[in-house]
């Protein structure tokens, strides 16, 4: 499974809110959530007697997102001067580690 980034910017609360939320439940739990009436096939396993953790038989157990920072950057001081509609700007990031 290949690694990547997902980076979001919100110019309004109302829109930085789900995608906090999202982003924060993602690296709580560390994967996406199966729905129950999903059933996991284990095609290459002939062996009923051998016994599997819930993480290895589930691959969606695994953690699997991470944030790169806790909290939203914003723009610098710097930046706001030479471009006012930055103020409002808020930039997050999720790094999904395979």
């Amino acid at each position: 499974m290949k690694s990547g980034m997902l980076v979001t910017i919100a110019f309004h609360s109302l829109e930085d809110r789900p995608i906090k939320d999202f982003f924060r439940e993602l690296d709580k739990h560390g994967r996406i959530k199966a729905d129950e009436d999903d059933e996991w096939d284990d095609e290459d396993s002939d062996d009923e007697d051998e016994v599997e953790s819930e993480e290895d038989a589930n691959p969606l157990s695994k953690k699997r997102f991470r944030l790169q920072r806790r909290k939203a950057t914003k723009a610098s001081a710097e930046e706001v001067a030479t471009n006012s509609r930055s103020r409002s700007a808020r930039l997050r990031c999720l790094e999904r580690i395979g």
